[in-house]
């Protein structure tokens, strides 16, 4: 018992005779973590240290090699090649192609380059405007200041090649604010470019070169619960349907009943939580499928039969075959749970 005792009493003297030096150091742990949170929520000055340094930890991949990250993919760039996409602003996303035989590689501010094995140039096709200027502007106004905006989920999507009778294209999907009316939703927007063309870098093209061939309707207000645009929600993924069509995933923005008042995938009045086929050439569209939540992979087959990977809520990805008319569930069938 003595010797129990005596046990007992050993942390009691140390804390005893330590406790200034213990309450500073425990003190100095709090003090830091707060500092670390305001510094990171409110981007206080040295944020930017933080994030160049995660940032710089992102890009290493296995021996040391280069990651470009797409919302599809991420590619290992070999240390010693000559690629560099360059972004202006932060943010994720962009899509990949085919143009013939070539690769093209698209950022999530639109910007679209010409992949080879020894570099990446930046070609002079400008992409259709998605007026994100304007969305930032009336972002920070009186209006829509206290909203949650997630600037960098606002992007272009996914770039797509694909070849008809009498040309070959690149369509582009991506969110789009529409200022006039102060409210987005997803365009598809595509560029004709002449059959004699062999090379993406011979093609030059203005926003204005670009037909926008469908707008998801209606067109979405800003949201007041959770983020005002979820465009990570946005799904945009391409595929070519043959004979100048185009295959759209078109995602639901969380608008499903948990992250906005309304669920829209279940509505076939509009064109969210969709798989929808689009007409390039004649401008027309239909929907195939519904009750999706967020399309991120879109392939059709030789055979033409449409398969979709499909981001559902936690633990509720998936992989489904599309037959026409046929409703997948979200929101009220689905494996997956909140995130929280």
């Amino acid at each position: 018992m003595r010797l129990l005792l005596k046990l007992l009493a050993s942390p009691l003297r140390f804390i005893r005779r330590h406790l200034l030096l213990l309450s500073t150091f425990f003190l100095s742990l709090v003090v830091a973590f707060v500092a670390g949170f305001y510094t990171v929520h409110l981007k206080l000055p040295p944020y930017k240290i933080f994030r160049a340094v995660t940032n710089n930890a992102a890009q290493r991949g296995p021996s040391e090699d280069r990651l470009l990250s797409t919302i599809f993919l991420n590619l290992y760039i070999k240390k010693d090649a000559k690629h560099s996409i360059k972004t202006t602003r932060r943010g994720s996303g962009g899509g990949l192609t085919s143009f013939a035989d070539q690769v093209l590689a698209m950022n999530h501010e639109g910007h679209i380059y010409h992949i080879t094995d020894e570099s990446a140039d930046r070609i002079a096709i400008e992409p259709a405007d998605y007026h994100y200027a304007e969305y930032v502007e009336a972002s920070e106004s009186d209006k829509y200041k206290d909203m949650w905006h997630r600037y960098n989920y606002f992007r272009y999507i996914d770039i797509l090649y694909l070849t008809s009778d009498e040309s070959q294209h690149l369509a582009v999907s991506y969110t789009e604010w529409i200022p006039e009316e102060e409210c987005y939703g997803t365009a598809v927007a595509v560029l004709d470019i002449p059959l004699s063309v062999t090379s993406p870098a011979q093609v030059k093209a203005s926003a204005e070169d670009w037909e926008v061939v469908f707008r998801t309707q209606p067109c979405l207000p800003l949201k007041t619960i959770s983020a005002a645009i979820e465009g990570h929600m946005a799904g945009g993924r391409l595929a070519d349907g043959g004979n100048g069509k185009i295959v759209l995933g078109s995602g639901d923005y969380a608008w499903d009943g948990l992250y906005a008042p309304e669920v829209l995938a279940q509505d076939l009045a509009n064109d969210y939580g969709k798989v929808i086929e689009i007409d390039a050439v004649a401008g027309t569209h239909r929907t195939i499928s519904y009750g999706h939540r967020n399309l991120q992979g879109v392939v059709v087959g030789r055979d033409g039969q449409i398969w979709v990977v499909e981001h559902g809520a936690r633990g509720g990805d998936e992989l489904n075959r599309v037959v026409q008319d046929l409703n997948y569930g979200w929101p009220i069938e689905t494996l997956g749970t909140r995130y929280n």
